[in-house]
């Protein structure tokens, strides 16, 4: 189809069109602000958010009186709120009913996002607008991180064992929520539509999110972008130009690689300062061939024999290296690719459960990019069998970790399967793993039928730079636990919604006021009702166990008033008892939280300590046992003491 010239709009369209803009960008402010707050993994972190979205999308339904959605675009948010519904109902059967909820509010969240932009940015001007703000709020943190470097702001708390962690806290999870926006940028840049200032601008985020992937040692970032620049170049209708902005950024990168990758692998002797100055310099260079690109539009324009000549140059460049990487790749595995592949898979395969499966610590190797070690393989066993297991309805949502102690090595990584189809797939099923799937493919697939559909250039290019976003997201899920980092899941639900929202729309219809206030009362129950109180729970459970007996046991009442479906608030109780040397009471304590939460081998772990510090030794024989049928698998040097509350939230 052909783009249709749109009419001016009016300045009651531009006033309605900004104020949901407005309501839109309230996830793209909590993706920004998450990445300074642990990257918004529990819910604690992320529950005010989501109860702020949730309320924005009935706000957003109930102030539309009509809707052109049509039902291949309400496929998107209805089944995240299936996937929402869905884990509520595997509440009942959940051995950790309270994970199960926090991981129905994450659905819910995301579903109110994707929910939020089709009702509210309906017009392609304003969704254009979403976009850039989504993709420029992702690269925002790498440049604050590159001045704090720079800086010298406390730079050893950014770092964790040489990897560039920020406030994210992971480095996987900061790749993840930085390198997202890689791709929309470098569309914007070399989009003639996009305004001439803002085109060296968009470059410049392209180059430093590109950049602050290296220091994190994020090595599934760095083949999630390889994959997702396939995908951007298969349905870019600009290649060349997309080409020359996207190699700005990689060749300095590739150039400066050991200066950003210097901290870790040096075990500190590179100062941080390097890899803030390097990461400004790989933005710099894309901002200045980006205005020179800009420059050169305005001067030349091209006529068909102009751009077969650009194009045969730029395929024999394009050519060339390829055969340099090909020969790079040949010298590097003896002449032997596909060998040295299979050798290292085997050895991954074979390594887990040992030292040598661990990925390379700081200082004992100069990256963590060369190695494919990193054991994740035994939880994807752990998750395959779950699903084999109960393929029917799975073991519960945000009960991976469950299953783990069970059949896995838990203490790895124990409450994430670090692939998300396989997580729910062992969690929810085959009814999740259907809506999951659609969640994923459906935004994907609008990419193609968008670029197939003969969209005016800078349409097709958005779409190509979202295609790249998205794919680099569901690549990068598939070997992290990033979908349940909310500042890496919530932009790749925005530009999801982005994608789909540009598909063909329906009839225009009159929304019924009944069924829209129905729609804003659920929205608003269910931030009442399912997301505060959790968030709320969780807050006063993280305070209680750093503050004195007398507050931190009122903070854990407080709790326990909120979460009736967890013993995580008394087991929080007995955690602050025991602190303080009143074991008696911390095996009262102790002996509620394993009542309520029976399947949860900590609260029967401390059952087992204080009650034999009290001296009833068959009631701690007792625990014990109960501890290895939940946890058989467990390190003997975890059944002779306490493991931290860290363990007690997923």
């Amino acid at each position: 189809m052909s783009a249709e010239a749109e009419p001016a709009p009016s300045v009651a369209s531009k006033l309605v069109g900004g104020a949901g803009l407005l309501l839109a960008l309230v996830p793209v402010l909590a993706a920004l602000l998450l990445t300074r707050d642990g990257g918004g993994y529990t819910i604690d972190q992320w529950g005010l958010w989501a109860a702020a979205t949730l309320v924005a999308a009935g706000i957003a339904v109930l102030a539309q009186p009509t809707s052109t959605l049509s039902g291949v675009q309400l496929l998107l948010p209805l089944s995240l709120l299936g996937l929402a519904g869905w884990t509520l109902v595997s509440i009942r059967w959940a051995a950790w009913p309270q994970s199960a909820l926090v991981d129905a509010d994450r659905y819910l969240f995301y579903a109110a996002a994707t929910t939020l932009v089709l009702v509210a940015v309906p017009t392609p001007g304003w969704r254009r607008l979403l976009v850039a703000a989504t993709a420029a709020g992702a690269a925002l943190p790498a440049l604050i991180l590159a001045l704090q470097l720079v800086a010298n702001s406390d730079p050893a708390a950014l770092f964790a064992s040489g990897r560039l962690v920020g406030k994210v806290g992971y480095g996987g999870g900061l790749a993840a929520a930085v390198a997202i926006a890689f791709w929309p940028l470098v569309a914007f840049a070399s989009d003639r539509a996009t305004p001439r200032p803002a085109r060296p601008l968009a470059a410049f985020g392209a180059g430093i999110s590109l950049a602050a992937v290296v220091p994190t040692e994020a090595r599934a970032s760095v083949w999630a972008l390889t994959l997702s620049s396939l995908v951007f170049f298969a349905l870019c209708p600009t290649p060349l130009r997309s080409g020359l902005v996207a190699a700005s950024a990689l060749l300095p990168t590739l150039a400066l690689w050991h200066q950003l990758n210097g901290v870790f692998a040096t075990a500190g002797a590179v100062g941080a300062g390097s890899v803030g100055r390097s990461m400004l310099a790989v933005g710099m260079t894309a901002t200045v061939v980006c205005a020179v690109q800009v420059i050169v539009d305005e001067l030349i324009t091209l006529g068909p024999t102009g751009r077969r000549a650009v194009a045969i140059v730029a395929t024999a460049g394009a050519v060339l290296a390829l055969a340099a990487g090909g020969a790079v790749a040949l010298a590097a595995t003896d002449g032997h690719p596909v060998g040295w592949a299979r050798h290292s898979l085997q050895r991954t395969v074979d390594s887990v459960g040992t030292e040598s499966s661990q990925a390379a610590s700081q200082g004992e190797a100069g990256s963590r990019f060369g190695s494919l070690d990193t054991g994740r393989y035994d939880l994807w066993k752990v998750a395959v069998r779950g699903f084999e297991k109960q393929p029917a309805k799975g073991y519960g949502g945000g009960n991976f970790g469950y299953l783990n102690v069970r059949i896995g090595r838990p203490f790895l990584f124990p409450f994430q399967a670090h692939s998300q189809v396989l997580e729910v797939a062992s969690s929810l099923g085959f009814p999740g793993l259907v809506l999951y799937l659609v969640v994923l493919g459906l935004p994907l697939g609008a990419c193609v039928w968008l670029r197939l559909s003969g969209l005016a250039r800078s349409e097709a290019l958005l779409a190509a730079g979202a295609a790249g976003g998205l794919t680099y997201f569901a690549a990068h899920g598939q070997v992290d636990w990033i979908w349940q980092i909310a500042s890496c899941a919530l932009p790749a639900m925005l530009l999801s919604a982005a994608v789909v929202g540009m598909l063909p729309p329906a009839t225009v219809r009159r929304r019924r006021p009944l069924a829209g206030g129905a729609v804003a009362l659920a929205a608003i129950a269910a931030a009442a009702v399912l997301v505060v109180p959790a968030a709320l729970a969780q807050s006063y459970l993280e305070r209680s166990y750093r503050e004195p007996l007398a507050q931190a046991l009122r903070d854990a009442d407080r709790a326990d008033s909120l979460d009736r479906l967890s013993g995580r608030p008394q087991l929080a109780a007995a955690r602050a008892l025991l602190r303080n040397g009143n074991t008696s009471e911390a095996l009262e304590a102790a002996r509620r939280a394993a009542a309520a939460e029976p399947g949860y081998w900590v609260a029967w772990q401390m059952v087992a300590i204080t009650a034999a510090r009290e001296g009833q030794r068959d009631e701690a024989a007792a625990a014990l046992r109960r501890v290895e049928q939940l946890a058989p698998r467990l390190p003997l040097d975890l059944r002779a003491e306490l493991p931290g509350s860290g363990f007690d939230h997923s």
